[in-house]
């Protein structure tokens, strides 16, 4: 797509070959008044025209376009050797001028752009019959400049508005987790937004030890909404996840977190899906709360099980029901979670999607899940939604 620069080029040219074909007059222009200097942009000179060098600028009091930009209303001169406005000025002589009209260019916010003229080096050559076709004429060019003036400004908006999302970005990967890696589990993730900020969030931490609180959130929608509302959230996570430490009380108080973000007279409200989990190394068994979210998937020599859903999610009802569950699992396991975007991207026609994931992950022996469907997801060729996965590994 051309810059509309180039655009109000090519439309001051057309019009001034349009004033030719339809006005009488002989010589043609279009002039800049802004910072109280006259500069012709661009010139048609027929023979026999007037004697108008192209380029020129001078300071716009030595013009006739000052009195037009001053009163910002039409200004025809018939005979210029009888006008007692312009006889005696220097450019009436130097550009040869017999007859003059012009208007103004008139910019959006009521000012001057510069004007459009007509003029040639005999008397009455114009009329003001040719007042309305000028004004039409200097419409368009007026038109073209505010759209140039209006690409700019979206252009230096976007550069600014990339570079404040690109902060937010970095601000938001900064506070996520780093991978935990110790003798007895290994916890890791990919987290990829489908804008520049993500909803999606994850936390892990050692409640005490040989057991691990695992959160993964979903806040509805996507992009800068939803991200803030994930950026309210997270700095509590740690404090709710080691304090309290079970499924249904750290889920509950994070219910709670996000209704208190919203009055009851405000007219946003939102829901956050998640699931959270406490691993027990000793026990070897996991106890996980699902609020509305895709089903985990926890896998070891056994097979693979679905962590189902629960309850609603968060951020609906003041209290939400107890529906922990607690799954076994045997040595060198695995539990894998996902958001929704996951489900969105490979399988977006797909009515099994979760049953395909498991089946998927079944299959997998040796093989990083993460990496396997990182792989797949970045085959897609657009993202819908924001994806976070995480795997949880039993030493």
């Amino acid at each position: 797509m051309r810059h509309p620069k180039s655009k109000l080029k090519e439309t001051a040219k057309m019009v001034l070959e349009l004033m030719k074909e339809t006005l009488s007059a002989r010589s043609f222009f279009v002039a800049s008044t802004k910072n109280e200097r006259f500069v012709i942009l661009d010139v048609i000179n027929e023979e026999g025209g007037c004697t108008i060098p192209h380029p020129f600028h001078s300071s716009i009091e030595m013009s006739y376009c000052s009195m037009v930009v001053s009163s910002m209303k039409p200004l025809l001169i018939k005979d210029s050797s009888k006008s007692l406005l312009v006889k005696s000025m220097k450019v009436t002589s130097d550009f040869s001028i017999g007859s003059y009209l012009g208007v103004p260019i008139t910019i959006e916010d009521g000012t001057a752009f510069g004007t459009l003229c007509a003029l040639d080096p005999s008397p009455n050559a114009l009329s003001e019959q040719d007042i309305p076709i000028l004004q039409r004429y200097a419409n368009l060019i007026a038109n073209s400049i505010e759209l140039e003036e209006a690409f700019d400004k979206l252009a230096t908006y976007e550069e600014k508005t990339k570079k404040e999302l690109d902060l937010a970005q970095r601000v938001q990967q900064s506070v996520m987790n780093k991978p935990l890696d110790t003798e007895e589990i290994k916890v890791d993730y990919v987290y990829k937004a489908s804008a520049h900020l993500s909803g999606d969030l994850c936390a892990w931490y050692e409640i005490e030890k040989g057991k691990y609180g695992v959160i993964l959130l979903d806040v509805m929608g996507h992009g800068v909404s939803s991200a803030l509302i994930g950026m309210a959230i997270r700095p509590a996570l740690e404090s709710i996840i080691k304090e309290v430490g079970e499924p249904y009380a750290v889920m509950n108080q994070i219910n709670r977190l996000i209704l208190n973000l919203f009055d009851e007279e405000s007219t946003f409200s939102s829901f956050v899906t998640g699931i959270y989990l406490v691993v027990n190394m000793p026990l070897q068994q996991v106890d996980f709360l699902n609020a509305g979210h895709p089903p985990g998937i926890l896998k070891d020599e056994c097979g693979a099980i679905f962590l189902e859903r629960g309850t609603v999610p968060l951020g609906i009802q003041s209290t939400i029901p107890n529906q922990t569950r607690t799954v076994p699992f045997g040595k060198k396991g695995e539990i894998f979670l996902y958001t929704d975007g996951l489900l969105d991207m490979l399988y977006e026609e797909n009515k099994n999607t979760v049953i395909e994931i498991k089946e998927k992950y079944e299959q997998l022996v040796n093989v990083n899940a993460l990496g396997f469907f990182l792989e797949q997801a970045q085959a897609s060729e657009t993202i819908s939604d924001d994806i976070c996965m995480i795997s949880i590994l039993t030493k």
